[in-house]
């Protein structure tokens, strides 16, 4: 697992809950983070870190933005 595969893996154990009850899935912090890094190329991941790391600095919703990059995925 490289670093920013940890990264997303941590910001998806950060927002599982909310993620599974805005999304009605049953998939662990893990599962989500295996199944971003399939889909998403490393450039991607690297991207999705940075806008999620802005977001959380300006004070914006990053659950929000998660969930828009998660929801086409599952």
């Amino acid at each position: 697992m490289s670093a920013e595969e940890y990264t997303l893996y941590c910001y998806c154990a950060e927002f599982h809950s909310e993620i599974r009850k805005s999304l009605s899935v049953n998939e662990t912090s893990t599962q989500l983070a295996r199944m971003l890094s399939k889909k998403l190329n490393p450039h991607q991941i690297q991207q999705v870190i940075q806008d999620i790391e802005l977001i959380k600095k300006r004070g914006g919703n990053v659950l929000n933005y998660f969930i828009t990059i998660i929801h086409p995925i599952i």
